[in-house]
């Protein structure tokens, strides 16, 4: 492990002083946040051809990015910084500081000339020796992060001007100006988010909303299966999860499909004319979950949206693992086109509901299905024991994401289809246009903005929508928090206009 050596405590200014720098991070954090965020970049250009690579490509706008007229470009640029930063770190551990921390390189032209400098080198070199590097670089900065322990992460580093520990080091010199600790990649790429809403309201809410489920008594079941089919029994309670809207006609079906009878619930505007139909998703991690659950979100959509909404009780595991509640949804799309609407169909739902709804997209586009007209997509689970900043920065916020009884019961062994997983899915092209819904504190928070992001790539139209600081299934409790009512509302108006 590294050692921990030990500069002078302040940085001089003048005859003033600042305090130690801490980091926000543990060095297995930080080294998991910028694998993960370089992974964007290499998962982009590993394997593309030089000339796609060289093509003209709109990468984040501004002080970061307006330097960059490539994914060559690109990684030219987020390569020298590594290499930086990487030599940063050595630099410490050898008890000398880097050039690059001394304040006379700390303004605005240097850097700008230095990014434009970095980038113009790189435009010399052929575009697979640069993607090698980096992917070379990447593994060495962590590798060099994860050699510290604790101990030696919140020592004190040798930076010279710089006053702070060892961890707020690296953090410093592997981070972007003004953004999320170790997000370089995402700070350029993340360029899908078409709307961001932020209420006062919401934080206050959602902290309330929280600290009542804290409060509750909590009552011990040894057996998780038992607990499972206990809390499958309670209703949901109204002063959290509303009301059907009073202008939505509400029907019971009976889904009659091969081998099997689904229960469904039809949600119909004020009109009988022919609509399209959206089927509709509950969450509940593929364990869990009911259509009583979500009835404020499927007639409020219904009507809003000026659409037949039908909420689907599919098959849940551990009775039922992967694929059968996704072979339900598929199969059920297809029972709809036939029997309901105006021949569009769409699909869309929330958290597990979400994934099955990404998931049967991906199975028209493997058997050649008639695909959805459109997926809506609400805090959507898309992949499986990932370490993401959101996973990191709000794991426990109403929900976690460590591997669970629930992963073992539902998904299949070995390597998961991308069918289970979308985010793992190769090609996304000629996939339906999304709407998708992000929560600010949702440990999912980054397979929105991640999904969302590929998509666009594909050329898949895709609109993000980001709810600032509240959390995972805010559509859940819409009378307990406003971000819910506003995001049916959303949803319908969205459809409303897509659909005409």
């Amino acid at each position: 492990m590294r050692n921990v050596v030990n500069p002078p405590a302040v940085r001089r200014l003048g005859c003033s002083t600042e305090p130690m720098r801490t980091p926000t991070t543990s060095a297995a954090e930080a080294a998991q946040l910028i694998r993960a965020d370089r992974r964007l970049l290499l998962d982009l250009v590993d394997g593309q051809p030089e000339d796609k690579l060289r093509a003209p490509y709109q990468v984040r706008a501004g002080t970061l990015g307006h330097f960059c007229d490539s994914l060559h470009d690109l990684v030219a640029h987020i390569l020298m910084w590594d290499e930086i930063a990487l030599a940063v770190l050595r630099e410490s551990a050898a008890d000398r500081p880097h050039w690059s921390l001394d304040p006379r390189w700390e303004t605005a032209e240097l850097g700008s000339a230095l990014n434009a400098g970095g980038i113009e080198a790189g435009r010399h070199l052929p575009s697979g020796l640069l993607v090698e590097r980096l992917g070379s670089v990447v593994d060495a900065l962590v590798a060099e992060i994860t050699a510290y322990d604790e101990a030696a992460w919140q020592g004190q580093a040798a930076g010279g001007e710089f006053a702070g520990s060892v961890g707020a080091l690296a953090e410093y010199a592997a981070s972007p100006p003004d953004g999320s600790p170790y997000g370089h990649v995402a700070r350029h790429l993340a360029n899908t988010v078409s709307e961001v809403v932020e209420d006062p309201r919401f934080g206050p809410e959602t902290d309330a909303l929280l600290a009542r489920f804290a409060a509750a008594p909590q009552e011990e079941e040894e057996d998780q299966y038992k607990a499972l089919l206990k809390d499958r029994e309670e209703l949901p309670d109204p002063e959290l999860a509303g009301a059907t809207h009073p202008a939505a006609r509400v029907t019971d079906l009976q889904v009659e499909l091969p081998g099997r009878t689904l229960e469904a619930r039809l949600y119909q505007p004020g009109t009988d004319e022919p609509r399209p139909v959206l089927l509709w998703l509950h969450g509940g991690g593929f364990i869990g979950g009911d259509l009583r659950d979500i009835e404020y979100a499927a007639s409020g959509i219904a009507v809003h949206g000026d659409l037949v909404v039908v909420s689907l009780n599919y098959r849940l595991a551990p009775e039922n693992p992967y694929p059968a509640g996704l072979d339900d949804v598929v199969d059920t799309l297809a029972w709809l086109r036939e029997n309901h609407g105006d021949g569009r169909v769409l699909v869309g739902g929330q958290s597990a509901g979400a994934a099955l709804a990404a998931g049967a997209c991906l199975v028209a586009a493997e058997r050649g299905l008639p695909m959805p007209d459109r997926q809506v997509l609400c805090y959507p689970s898309l992949d499986h024991d990932q370490h993401t900043e959101s996973s990191l920065l709000f794991d426990g916020v109403f929900l976690s994401t460590a591997p669970s009884w629930a992963d073992e019961v539902y998904f299949p062994a070995g390597e998961l289809p991308a069918t289970a997983v979308p985010l793992r899915a190769e090609d996304l092209t000629g996939l339906p246009p999304a709407l998708i819904l992000a929560a600010g504190r949702d440990p999912l928070r980054d397979d929105a903005r991640g999904y969302a992001t590929r998509l666009t790539r594909a050329g898949v139209p895709t609109k993000l929508v980001e709810y600032a600081d509240t959390m995972h299934a805010f559509l859940n409790f819409p009378a307990a928090l406003s971000a819910g009512r506003h995001a049916v509302e959303l949803i319908g108006a969205d459809l409303r206009a897509a659909l005409g």
